[in-house]
């Protein structure tokens, strides 16, 4: 078996490694922290077996994951920050982004190759921040107008000096 499908494991750190490509699996009966963070070769996330925590907490930011699996979005349903900030590999966000009703931030700035976020993103109900600067995106999506707690938006680039 797979250290990550351990039943028992309650934190996985993977912080700073840079050669890990694929990583089978992880078991989330116990597990309370994840650390991917610049896992910068890593390309897919992690299969997810067993039942998720109501808290698990996941980084994630600087991996080379190209796409967030609509699978991932159930074990995130309490979350109410999402930092998926520079994922320099990720091209979009799944849809089913929407159902995360509970999300107050989503962070997917320094994300340079993301074009667009897709429309049910206007189904965060209680999203107060959205943080989208330095990405391919021109424009929000036309749902943004249904965000009433919105307080702060972030689009654009930052300049070089």
């Amino acid at each position: 078996g797979s250290l990550g499908c351990s039943r028992k494991l309650i934190e996985l750190h993977l912080f700073h490694c840079k050669s890990v490509k694929r990583f089978p699996c992880v078991n989330v009966g116990s597990l309370e922290y994840l650390d991917l963070y610049d896992c910068s070769s890593l390309e897919k996330f992690p299969e997810i077996l067993g039942r998720m925590k109501l808290e698990l907490e996941i980084d994630m930011r600087y991996s080379g994951i190209r796409e967030l699996p609509s699978s991932i979005i159930q074990y995130l349903t309490h979350t109410t920050k999402l930092d998926l900030s520079s994922f320099k590999n990720l091209v979009a966000l799944p849809s089913s982004i929407g159902l995360l009703k509970s999300l107050v931030e989503l962070d997917v700035s320094g994300c340079s190759k993301l074009e667009s976020l897709p429309e049910e993103i206007g189904g965060l109900e209680n999203l107060e921040e959205l943080n989208a600067r330095n990405t391919l995106i021109s424009r929000p999506p036309s749902s943004i107008v249904c965000l009433n707690k919105l307080k702060s938006l972030n689009f654009g680039k930052d300049t070089e000096e």
